[in-house]
């Protein structure tokens, strides 16, 4: 006969399992866009966090532009971190995009890349004192081509972004024994408290 755990234990250990391994980068990104008779720049501050233990991560971008301050947000469920080997042994990681069949299909043994750092031994604050091998500095870059939602006219976008690992928000998140939606939540309810809004 099997002997389950009385409810209350259940309880404690429950979010103890579902936590996550999380670091936190902040810093900035920028964006510019060619289109419509129009070409813009928009510079952004920036939250990334990224689970280590599954290689997801959520990135938020808030600005003022044009006298109104705004911010998007995403997460990124299809992300893995791979390790990648470079000149004289030195390490980095690279964050990439899962490919789909069809991608695989057209362009076999390729990822998309979402960003990169040349690797550190960073101490996961928070979570038991974990040391992992991840960038202190993430960066990234990348073009793109889409239509205007709103005109229907063809719009070149160009950006990059560059984060810095913080100890100190990493404590935090992995204390409160965040996962990384329940982490994008209070960074989310942290911009709104700043007057951003989507």
């Amino acid at each position: 006969m099997k002997k389950s755990l009385p409810p209350l234990i259940l309880a404690l250990l429950v979010p103890t399992l579902a936590s996550a391994q999380l670091l936190v980068f902040k810093g900035s990104s920028s964006d510019a866009y060619i289109g419509e008779g129009h070409a813009w720049r928009l510079a952004s501050k920036t939250i990334i966090v990224v689970d280590y233990s599954t290689g997801n991560f959520g990135r938020i971008d808030y600005t003022t532009f044009l006298g109104l301050k705004h911010y998007s947000t995403a997460t990124y469920t299809n992300a893995h971190l791979v390790q990648v080997t470079g000149l004289n042994g030195k390490s980095y990681t690279a964050v990439t995009r899962i490919p789909t069949d069809c991608d695989q299909a057209e362009n076999p043994n390729h990822e998309g890349l979402y960003f990169q750092g040349s690797n550190s031994s960073l101490t996961i604050p928070g979570a038991g004192g974990i040391t992992v091998t991840f960038p202190k500095s993430i960066s990234g870059s990348g073009r793109g081509f889409f239509y205007s939602s709103s005109s229907g006219q063809p719009i070149i976008s160009q950006g990059a972004l560059l984060g810095v690992f913080s100890p100190s928000e990493s404590q935090a998140r992995n204390q409160a024994g965040d996962t990384l939606d329940s982490a994008m939540a209070g960074y989310i309810a942290y911009v709104e408290s700043q007057g951003y809004s989507r």
